[in-house]
């Protein structure tokens, strides 16, 4: 068919990549400074998003319990509480607490967490500053361990 308007098929020469970079890297332009100065780098600059959470944990004659306060990076605030249908102490109650905000963080998409807690023994126990004694509260601190890999960056600080 191309044969009766005398066409002929001519396949076009395409320039390779390696080409490419390797006449960049031959001819570079010497003696001018890289202008590494971008204007409004502020503006470009995007923070990234971290998450709060606070845990308190109680147990005493009417109960026990565990308080969370998850406040995403927009500032919205996600309070929730569980009633412990077990006899526990008030380190254990702290530690249900802390475990169950870590898990709310990580359902809510949270990649970037920063953990406030009122209860210095669990702080310090789960960042490795002190090691754990009672064999009771070495199970929640192993537990605990498991969720901290599925974060980019956790923080877990002592609130006074």
């Amino acid at each position: 068919m191309l044969s009766e308007f005398d066409i002929q098929c001519v396949n076009q020469k395409s320039v390779k990549g390696r080409a490419i970079s390797e006449a960049l890297a031959d001819g570079p332009i010497s003696g001018d400074e890289v202008d590494d100065d971008f204007p409004d780098e502020h503006l470009l600059n995007i923070g990234i998003s971290r998450w709060k959470m606070y845990f308190d944990g109680a147990s005493n004659r009417r109960g026990n319990g565990a308080g969370v306060l998850l406040v995403d990076p927009y500032g919205t605030h996600i309070p929730f509480a569980v009633k412990l249908s077990f006899s526990t102490t008030n380190n254990t109650a702290e530690y249900e607490a802390c475990i169950y905000g870590v898990k709310a963080a990580l359902a809510a998409g949270a990649k970037y967490l920063t953990v406030h807690g009122d209860s210095n023994l669990i702080i310090s126990q789960t960042i490795g500053v002190w090691r754990v004694r009672d064999e009771r509260l070495q199970m929640y601190t192993e537990y605990l361990q498991q969720f901290i890999p599925y974060f980019e960056d956790i923080d877990f600080k002592h609130l006074p």
